[in-house]
């Protein structure tokens, strides 16, 4: 008979009958030796052989005849047609290495292709005589030799793959490129705990987080993309919007300081001291919520205005170690017209242009440069007569200061009261001349000018009729 594999060591291979006796009404008996089907047993009641399925079926040890057989003592005889391997004795000794490059069963070595025990508790399968699956006793996996399975050389698994253990990976292969490294995955990654990763991250495309607060434990952190955009899920604007560090004050209280856009007002805060850690707001309502001082070099801005500083108190204002400077010459205004600004202290000032002027309501629209008197309709009006003591001053060109800017009325004329001024004269003039009003809104020069009458000085020589030369006006 042929096996596969060595021969059993030990084989029982017999025939059987055996006898019951009839009482005339039992119908199942039950049979010495397990059977498939009625066929696998001959049948005799007395001397007349049963018809198989038609007399009587079996099945297992059952007997079971149709009709129940006549009273007799071992009148029914039951001949078993197949017989029955009883013992298959087989150990690891049993197998002994096949021939050179046929699969083999073996015992302990793995020199071909087959199975091989490697020892009496595990169980091997080698590949042209090297061993690629272990089945160990011992469940426990603390390195790739050790577990219930150990796979030598790489594992292809085209469907899902299952672990219950922790799974660990321990190639050192560095990964540059989303096609390197010791574990490359072509597909998505989804993982419902947390995630560790102990040296660099790196996203080649966008990294998003769902969760409600993201903690980054780094020294710093450095991005590429020129942007980075907050609270990309406010569709209306419920959410204060910025950054916010922590730090513990010297008597052991946490506190937070940052920069945010606040909802209720627009406006960007620089705070400090604030108690509450912010989440969708920064709790300015707080008494430990402070405005925070701001260091700067220089301040560049399209419009400085009351609304810079948000918060009034004793001691809040721009503080700058440095000079506050424009950013053109001769373009931008501090304060304007509807936003002026109350006192200014200083040392000192330095001004392009160089008289001091003040506003008055004249009875007509004049040219820079016209002398004027006080009187006409209004308070001002241009001179008509010769060495009038009512004389005003010169309608200034430019003003370094002007007094008076809120005057309103008709004709607000700006007229120099000292200074050096462009002045309507007739000539001729020698510089120094005590210069004096005549017609038309123009002044002269006077050797023995009446008291009052004087305008100013002559700075410059004309010898012209009529022009304009700079005259420094109030100087008698």
């Amino acid at each position: 008979m042929a096996y596969i594999g060595q021969t059993p060591s030990s084989t029982v291979l017999s025939t059987f009958s055996e006898t019951f006796s009839g009482d005339g009404s039992t119908l199942q008996f039950t049979l010495a030796r397990s059977v498939g089907r009625a066929s696998d047993l001959e049948v005799f009641i007395g001397n007349t052989q049963q018809m198989p399925t038609a007399a009587y079926s079996a099945s297992g040890t059952a007997l079971l005849f149709v009709s129940a057989p006549g009273a007799g003592s071992n009148n029914i005889t039951v001949i078993y047609r197949a017989g029955a391997i009883q013992t298959v004795n087989v150990n690891t000794a049993s197998f002994l290495s096949g021939s050179v490059g046929a699969p083999t069963v073996n015992a302990t070595t793995a020199t071909n292709t087959g199975i091989y025990w490697p020892s009496s508790t595990d169980l091997g399968l080698a590949a042209n005589g090297s061993l690629r699956l272990r089945l160990n006793s011992s469940a426990a996996s603390s390195s790739t030799t050790t577990g219930a399975a150990v796979v030598s050389g790489g594992l292809g698994v085209s469907g899902n793959a299952y672990i219950g253990g922790n799974t660990n990976i321990t190639s050192g292969t560095a990964a540059n490129s989303i096609s390197t490294g010791a574990l490359v995955v072509s597909g998505g990654v989804g993982v419902s705990g947390a995630v560790y990763v102990g040296d660099d991250l790196s996203v080649a495309g966008d990294f998003t987080v769902n969760g409600t607060f993201t903690t980054t434990a780094s020294d710093s952190l450095s991005i590429t993309d020129p942007f980075v955009f907050l609270a990309s899920t406010n569709a209306g604007d419920s959410l204060d919007q910025g950054f916010v560090g922590k730090y513990v004050d010297g008597g052991s209280t946490t506190r937070y300081h940052g920069l945010f856009r606040d909802i209720t007002d627009s406006k960007y805060k620089l705070f400090t001291n604030l108690t509450n850690q912010p989440t969708t707001v920064v709790d300015t309502a707080n008494a430990s919520f402070a405005l925070a001082n701001l260091d700067i070099n220089d301040l560049l801005s399209n419009q400085v205005s009351t609304d810079f500083i948000a918060y009034s108190t004793a001691t809040a204002g721009i503080k700058s170690t440095a000079n506050i400077l424009p950013n053109a010459n001769a373009t931008f205004n501090l304060g304007s017209s509807a936003l002026r600004w109350n006192y200014v202290y200083g040392v000192a000032t330095s001004a392009q242009y160089a008289d001091l002027a003040e506003n008055y309501l004249a009875d007509a629209e004049y040219e820079p440069g016209t002398v004027m008197v006080f009187g006409g309709k209004r308070e001002i009006t241009a001179s008509d007569s010769d060495m009038d003591t009512r004389v005003a001053g010169v309608v200034s060109t430019n003003p370094a200061h002007l007094m008076n800017g809120d005057l309103l009325g008709p004709c607000v004329t700006a007229l120099a009261l000292t200074g050096r001024v462009p002045t309507k004269v007739y000539g001729p003039v020698r510089k120094g001349d005590l210069m004096v009003c005549t017609s038309d809104g123009h002044a002269r020069s006077e050797l023995e000018p009446p008291v009052g009458s004087v305008i100013g000085k002559a700075l410059q020589n004309f010898d012209g009729d009529v022009g304009v030369i700079e005259v420094v006006v109030g100087r008698v």
